[in-house]
């Protein structure tokens, strides 16, 4: 996108704060990894900086299994995704007792940056980076994982609107048709 995309604008405001607007009032705090992007959340340095999305999430889930035990249950979000129903949001929380990642899958595959980790996953997943290999879905095969998909994902999101992922100019140009036929 030749810029930090999170700050995109899009109708207004920059995309990761309607991330952070669907996400606020759900958590108990709010995290972003990485850069300071002007919002009233928690900034913290990427442990694994080259590690991709899956370095992102152990730094998460690091920091929540430090100040709340492994217990703690932790949203990981993509700053990308600006169309995340919280009724969704919800739903995969709801899915969580028992689980160490609650992740839904749509036809296109999983969708691990819309996802619950437990904090105590962050072992596996740090081990996992430290042997070279940065797939996020390498993970749900080593770890009790609940995958939420078919008719719960239609009932929580019957447009599916809240997998619009912004990674291309045209994807934005599509945000802000959307946004311009009021959807």
């Amino acid at each position: 996108m030749g810029a930090n995309k999170s700050l995109l604008p899009t109708g207004g405001v920059p995309l990761v704060e309607r991330v952070y607007e669907a996400v606020y009032p759900l958590a108990g705090e709010t995290l972003c990894v990485g850069t300071d992007v002007g919002l009233p959340v928690v900034t913290v340095p990427d442990l694994f900086p080259g590690a991709d999305s899956l370095g992102g999430i152990a730094t998460a889930l690091d920091y929540a299994r430090q100040k709340n035990g492994e217990d703690a249950l932790v949203l990981c979000v993509g700053c990308d995704m600006p169309l995340i129903r919280r009724k969704l949001l919800e739903g995969l929380i709801q899915r969580a007792e028992g689980y160490e990642v609650v992740v839904p899958r749509n036809p296109e595959g999983y969708e691990p940056l819309l996802a619950i980790y437990r904090a105590s996953c962050f072992s596996t997943i740090a081990s996992q980076i430290e042997s070279g290999n940065l797939r996020v879905r390498a993970i749900f095969g080593k770890l009790k994982t609940r995958e939420v998909s078919g008719e719960e994902l239609a009932a929580m999101d019957p447009d599916g609107r809240s997998f619009f992922n912004v990674n291309r100019p045209e994807d934005l140009a599509a945000l802000s048709e959307l946004e311009e036929r009021g959807l």
